[in-house]
């Protein structure tokens, strides 16, 4: 239940132990932070089944990002803002499955160890740390490269946008992603999304 409220529904262990307060269980941090590091332990082996079904996909496509969050480390000691945790998912045509991986820092070392026995490709943004792993062809996504352009066309005066390279780019970008959206309605598979895309594309 503990681990649930901390990850689901996001109740720090902090406000958790203040609830157990009031309802006469004294339940100190220290204790829930025991219990969430026996949980991650106990749960290492289906983590570790869960990566080798991940980096075996037959689709040889994958996704991955990250993203910082706060650490607290004790009492004593300084909390670390810059933690990271990298996600790593198959693509919605395969069977789905995403795993989470803690890292101190944003190194390359994180996604090297992950998809040290992945062969494929993978779909990130355009974080560097994902370029030169062994084996693994990155693809960049178009959301993020479109963000660049919408950010620009935001910065405009409105007799400005039409005329502007950017404006074309994000409408262009938004056709191939209305192409997407009717590949995913007519729930294609990937040899067939790539003819749509080799034809209309």
């Amino acid at each position: 239940m503990r681990i649930n409220y901390k990850y689901n529904y996001a109740i720090p262990l902090y406000r958790q132990e203040e609830i157990y307060t009031k309802i006469g269980v004294p339940l100190p941090r220290v204790s829930l932070s025991k219990y969430v590091l026996l949980t991650a332990e106990a749960l290492k082996p289906l983590f570790n089944l869960m990566l080798k079904d991940l980096v075996s996909t037959s689709v040889k496509v994958l996704q991955a990002d990250e993203t910082t969050f706060k650490c607290i480390l004790d009492c004593k000691n300084k909390d670390r803002d810059k933690n990271y945790v990298f996600v790593y998912s198959t693509s919605y045509y395969d069977h789905r499955i995403r795993i989470y991986s803690y890292s101190e820092n944003r190194s390359v070392a994180n996604p090297k160890e992950i998809l040290k026995d992945y062969e494929g490709y993978l779909e990130v943004d355009g974080y560097d740390g994902y370029n030169n792993i062994d084996n693994v062809k990155t693809a960049r996504c178009w959301v993020y490269a479109r963000r660049k352009y919408t950010d620009i066309v935001k910065s405009l005066k409105e007799n400005q946008k039409k005329g502007s390279i950017a404006f074309k780019l994000v409408k262009q970008i938004n056709e191939l992603f209305k192409i997407e959206e009717e590949c995913r309605k007519k729930k294609l598979t990937p040899n067939q999304i790539l003819e749509v895309r080799k034809d209309k594309s």
